[in-house]
């Protein structure tokens, strides 16, 4: 897997919008390489900017909790919502939490 957390950020910058996420979340849960939030929120925003709903649902936990990044309720439910049109049912129930 350490081969993988180093080339995955590589594909990233050349706009692999699919290897952005997944080392967003590495750096996120801080597993596999060093954790990292800022990190994780830079390739997590390269993953929602280019459709993940994957990237939209986790980087709306990053906006959400302040973590890496400033707190913002209202982007976290505008990418959990972008999230859910993907198909990602996990955003629905971070969703749930924010509505009222």
């Amino acid at each position: 897997m350490d081969k993988a957390a180093e080339f995955y950020p590589k594909g990233c910058a050349g706009n692999g919008i699919g290897s952005c996420v997944l080392p967003g979340n590495m750096y996120m849960q801080g597993d596999v390489v060093d954790k990292d939030l800022g990190k994780a929120a830079v390739l997590l925003r390269k993953g929602s900017d280019g459709g993940s709903p994957m990237g939209c649902s986790n980087l709306g936990l990053l906006y959400e909790g302040g973590l890496g990044i400033a707190r913002d309720t209202d982007l976290a439910l505008k990418l959990y919502r972008q999230a859910c049109s993907g198909g990602f049912e996990t955003a629905r129930q971070n969703m749930r939490r924010l509505q009222p």
